[in-house]
């Protein structure tokens, strides 16, 4: 499939006998609709690899293949922090593009980078370096690189 674009409300139409949807590896954006909690013989829900927005809705706690965790895949998407508790972090996780600036993902939630570090959008990660470039005047001429290094996943 190449699916684009949000997932059509007049599928919440269809029937509700569905006991699988699997739309992994597309380019599917907005938020988890909520006409998905009608679908009650759904097993299994794959919308891994897309990029899918907003927060995590409520249903998913409730639903029964929520518990089974081959059942349930949202992972590599773009959902808001923080992630329901009760949701393991190997069905979904969140981004550090939705944590305010100088917080950074966990995966479950939002934290702030360690003092002397920060986040410049769109990077997911604490730094040091608060522009993604400098040009610095040598006598060689200009040279233009990294200002700092880059501490990937160091938040402590």
């Amino acid at each position: 499939n190449m699916l684009s674009g949000q997932i059509p409300l007049e599928w919440g139409q269809l029937n509700k006998t569905i006991k699988a949807l699997v739309l992994r590896n597309n380019n599917i954006t907005g938020p988890l609709p909520g006409f998905l909690d009608s679908f009650h013989t759904l097993a299994s829900l794959d919308l891994s690899y897309n990029r899918l927005s907003g927060f995590l809705p409520d249903f998913l706690l409730s639903a029964s293949w929520v518990r089974n965790q081959h059942a349930l895949n949202l992972r590599n998407n773009e959902f808001n922090c923080p992630v329901p508790p009760d949701l393991p972090l190997t069905v979904a996780t969140c981004s550090s593009s939705s944590c305010p600036r100088h917080w950074v993902s966990t995966g479950a939630r939002c934290i702030p980078c360690r003092p002397g570090f920060g986040r410049v959008t769109p990077m997911p990660r604490c730094s040091r370096c608060m522009q993604p470039e400098v040009t610095e005047t040598t006598p060689q001429g200009p040279v233009t690189g990294s200002p700092c290094a880059v501490t990937l996943g160091d938040t402590t």
